[in-house]
C-alpha cells in the first residue's frame, strides 16, 4: 500500500491518462479541497461525466470531491466515507470495523513521521514541533498497541514504544513505518489512501480527519454489537445480549482514547481550517444516530433536535417502533426470559454502556471547549453549549430511568 498518495506512481481507478484518485488525493493535499482551481474543477467535472458508472470507487470518490461544486458538501462527504466504509458493508465485508480503525491509525502515523523527516511534501502548512510530534507518536503507537497483547508484526511492545519515543531519529522512524499495519488488499489500500480529501493545507488537518473517520468505524463496530444484543434479548441468550453490550461498553472506553490523539491538534490550526467546513459537522453523523437508536428511542425533544433532523431517514425509524435494545429488555421482562442473575449481570451491562458512553460525551465536551471556545459549531448549532446540553442524554433513559 502507498504510504501516501505521494508514494504512488498509478492508481487504481484511472479513468484514463488524465486522472487518477491517488494522484488527485496528492494534488488536493497540496493546495485544499476549497481552493481547487475552476480548471481543475472543470476537469475533475468532466472525467466524472465520461466515466460515470464504470468504477464505483472513483464514482463515490468524484463525488466527494466536488461537493463543494455539487452543493452537496456535509460531514460524510468531507470525511470521504462513500470512499472509505464500503470496506465494512455488505454480507462478507473485507474488515473488521477494529482492523479499519487501527489501518487508519498506521496511517495517520505515517503521515507524521514522513512529514517529520521530509519525506513528503503535502499539507505543507503548520507542522508541529518535534516534540509534538513524539507525543502524537507515542500517543497513536499506544492506541495501537491497547488492541492487541502483541505489537504489529509480533514486535515487542517495550520495543516500539521506545521507538516512538524517539520519532525524529531516523532508524527509529524507518523501523516503525515498517511495523505499522497495513491493508495487503489492493482496493482496501486504495480506499485508504484516496479518503484524506483537506479543505486546506494545514498539517493537522490530517490528524483531524483520520480521528473522525475512525470514530465513525466505531460507530459502526457498536451497532453490530446492538444488533447482537437485541437478537440475544429476543431469543432468550442472556449471555449473548450480556457479552454485546459488555464489548460495546469496552468499545467505546478503548475509542475514547483518540480523544488524547486529537488534543494534540493546534487549537489555531483548526480553527482556521473550520472556516472552510461550515455545513460539514459531526452532528450529521449516520452511524452516531444508529447506536443510539439502537439502544433506545430517544425521548421526543430529542428525536425533534437537529441531530436527527440531519438524518430524516433515521427519524422517521425512530417513530415507528424499531427493534432496540430498550424494546427487547422489556419484552423479555414481559416474558420472564431470564433468571434473577441473569437479569442483575443484564442491568450490569446496560448499565456500564451507559456509564461509558457518558464519559466519551465528558470527555468530547471538554476537547470542544478548548478548541472552539465560545466560536459556534459547524453543524449550525451552538458549538460548545450544544455538547453541554446533550450531556444530560441517556441511552436507556427507558430502562434504567436517568441514572
Amino acid at each position: 500500500m502507498p504510504e501516501t498518495a505521494s508514494d504512488a506512481k498509478t492508481g487504481g481507478a484511472d479513468l484514463d491518462a488524465g486522472f487518477s484518485c491517488l494522484r488527485t488525493t496528492e494534488h488536493v493535499q497540496r493546495v485544499g479541497k476549497h481552493f481547487l482551481d475552476a480548471g481543475v474543477v472543470s476537469d475533475l467535472v468532466a472525467a466524472r461525466a465520461k466515466w460515470a458508472g464504470t468504477d464505483k470507487l472513483a464514482d463515490a470518490y468524484l463525488d466527494c470531491l466536488l461537493d463543494k461544486y455539487d452543493g452537496t458538501y456535509s460531514y460524510t462527504t468531507y470525511l470521504a466515507l462513500p470512499v472509505l466504509m464500503p470496506v465494512l458493508s455488505g454480507p462478507r465485508p473485507r474488515l473488521r470495523a477494529g482492523d479499519l480503525t487501527a489501518y487508519l491509525m498506521a496511517d495517520l502515523l505515517r503521515f507524521e513521521l514522513r512529514a517529520l523527516h521530509g519525506l513528503h511534501d503535502l499539507m505543507p502548512d503548520g507542522r508541529p514541533s518535534p516534540a509534538m510530534v513524539r507525543k502524537r507518536v507515542t500517543l497513536g503507537v499506544r492506541f495501537l498497541l491497547s488492541r492487541s497483547s502483541a505489537g504489529p508484526g509480533g514486535t515487542d511492545q517495550a520495543d516500539l514504544m521506545a521507538l516512538a519515543r524517539a520519532p525524529q531519529n531516523l532508524e527509529n522512524a524507518r523501523q516503525l513505518l515498517a511495523a505499522l499495519p497495513r491493508s495487503h488488499d489492493p482496493d482496501t489500500a486504495m480506499r485508504i489512501s484516496a479518503s484524506v480529501l483537506p479543505v486546506d493545507v494545514l498539517h493537522d488537518e490530517y490528524l483531524f480527519i483520520r480521528v473522525l473517520q475512525s470514530y465513525e468505524t466505531v460507530f459502526t463496530a457498536l451497532v453490530g454489537l446492538l444488533q447482537t444484543a437485541v437478537r440475544g434479548l429476543m431469543t432468550g441468550r442472556a449471555e449473548t445480549a450480556r457479552e454485546a453490550l459488555t464489548e460495546a461498553a469496552d468499545c467505546i472506553l478503548l475509542a475514547g482514547r483518540l480523544f488524547s490523539v486529537l488534543a494534540t491538534m493546534s487549537a489555531e490550526a483548526f480553527r482556521r481550517f473550520r472556516t472552510f467546513t461550515e455545513g460539514a459537522s459531526a452532528i450529521q453523523s449516520e452511524h452516531y444516530k444508529r447506536f443510539e437508536l439502537l439502544c433506545g428511542v430517544p425521548r421526543p425533544e430529542r428525536l425533534g433536535s437537529a441531530a436527527f433532523d440531519n438524518v430524516p431517514s433515521l427519524q422517521t425509524e425512530a417513530r415507528e417502533n424499531p427493534d432496540t435494545v430498550t424494546h427487547a429488555y422489556h419484552r423479555a421482562r414481559a416474558d420472564k426470559l431470564f433468571t434473577t442473575a441473569e437479569w442483575e449481570d443484564l442491568d450490569n451491562a446496560v448499565d456500564g454502556l451507559e456509564k461509558a458512553h457518558q464519559q466519551w460525551k465528558t470527555t468530547h465536551f471538554r476537547l470542544a471547549s478548548r478548541m472552539l471556545g465560545g466560536s459556534p459549531g459547524t453543524g449550525y448549532t451552538e458549538g460548545v453549549p450544544y455538547l453541554e446540553h446533550v450531556l444530560d442524554n441517556r441511552l436507556f433513559w427507558a430502562v434504567r430511568g436517568d441514572r
